[in-house]
């Protein structure tokens, strides 16, 4: 009975998280990187409601209104832009500088402004936050994963340079990262 009990308890607080901010807090306390709600940390194991995932957590989950533009952390190719059970409407981007290769996945979105073969540039915007696929909840997010040359995942709060700054000179030998929403 007592689990049963902390179980409803623990469901209700995040509840209450939801409605008072709009996105789930991760064990209670929201990441803010560079003022962004992360609220399901990288390779985490519990969801966001309390429930154990059965594969670790390969991105980071940032809480945004439904349509929050999804802006390209990097010069890239558009790799993939399907709709998939798990990830809903998905967009996949390819990002190599000097033979550094790193793919960046956005799932969950509302749309994407994208086709297969598209180049973009850094901070254009790609997508739009959305709910589909399979969510924890049906919270507006966008799940963003990053891979080392496609198949090595990487926990982007340790990678993420900050947010885009369209005034701001990027290097050009090597691939630098910024978030994917405006900060």
């Amino acid at each position: 009975m007592q689990s049963h009990r902390s179980d409803f308890l623990r469901i209700l607080i995040v509840s209450a998280v939801i409605l008072a901010t709009g996105c789930v807090a991760r064990n209670s306390q929201p990441s803010t990187a560079a003022g962004l709600n992360i609220y399901s940390g990288f390779d985490s194991m519990v969801t966001p409601a309390g429930t154990r995932r059965p594969w670790p957590h390969r991105g980071v989950d940032i809480a945004a209104a439904v349509g929050a533009p999804i802006i390209a952390p990097a010069d890239g190719i558009v790799m993939a832009s399907v709709s998939e059970e798990r990830y809903g409407i998905k967009l996949e981007l390819v990002h190599e500088v000097a033979g550094e290769r790193f793919h960046t996945v956005y799932g969950h979105l509302d749309r994407t402004l994208m086709k297969v073969g598209d180049p973009v540039r850094r901070g254009q915007v790609v997508g739009h936050i959305g709910t589909t696929g399979a969510t924890s909840f049906q919270y507006s997010h966008v799940h963003f994963e990053i891979t080392l040359h496609g198949i090595a995942p990487q926990d982007p709060e340790k990678i993420v340079i900050g947010c885009f700054d369209p005034n701001r000179a990027y290097p050009s030998d090597r691939v630098v990262l910024t978030w994917p929403l405006r900060c």
